[in-house]
């Protein structure tokens, strides 16, 4: 099997400590055969007074082969970078 994703969280954090999910995937099959590629767009939260510190990806279950590991070759994320002060 290849292994790819289909049960996973993208969370983000301010403190690294607590963790909000930005978008959540159940049994998606957007990721599919050998270094597959996939674009997933994300809502913008009009309550989020300021962006995340700390992403990450949260696995929540198996994956395309029924194991329990994550096999991920890269990731790229596009949009505004703001530095804060303080």
């Amino acid at each position: 099997g290849t292994d790819a994703l289909r049960h996973w969280e993208f969370q983000g954090s301010h403190d690294g400590s607590a963790w909000t999910v930005i978008r959540a995937h159940e049994n998606d099959s957007g990721l599919s055969g050998a270094w597959a590629t996939a674009t997933w767009l994300l809502d913008r939260d009009p309550t989020l007074e300021k962006g995340y510190r700390y992403l990450r990806i949260r696995k929540t279950g198996l994956n395309s082969s029924g194991k329990d590991h994550l096999t991920l070759g890269g990731m790229e994320l596009y949009g505004d970078l703001h530095f804060l002060q303080g």
